[in-house]
C-alpha cells in the first residue's frame, strides 16, 4: 500500500477528500488512521500509474508500496546490505 503524508496531499490543488477510512498498523501495537483515496496519479521518472493510496499523518512525504512498484517492473532486492 502506498501511503502519502496528509499535509502534503492536502496542499495539492484539486485533491479529493472523499474516501473510506483505513487503519495502518506499524511495528508492535502502533495504529494510525488514514483515508483511502482512489485513482491518484503517481509519476516516477517517465512512468505514471493510477493507484489507490492511503493518506495518513506520516512523517515521510510518501512511502511507495509494492502496489505501485510491481506494475512498473521494479525489482526489490531485500537480501542486499550496505
Amino acid at each position: 500500500m502506498t501511503v502519502i503524508n496528509e499535509k502534503f496531499y492536502n496542499s495539492i490543488e484539486g485533491h479529493s477528500e472523499t474516501g473510506s477510512k483505513c487503519i495502518l498498523r506499524g511495528i508492535g501495537s502502533q495504529k494510525m488512521d488514514g483515508q483511502l483515496i482512489p485513482n491518484v496519479a503517481i509519476t516516477l521518472g517517465s512512468y505514471t500509474i493510477l493507484a489507490t493510496v492511503c493518506v495518513a499523518p506520516i512523517e515521510e512525504l510518501c512511502l511507495i508500496g509494492l502496489d505501485v512498484l510491481k506494475p512498473l517492473g521494479a525489482v526489490i532486492d531485500l537480501n542486499q546490505t550496505d
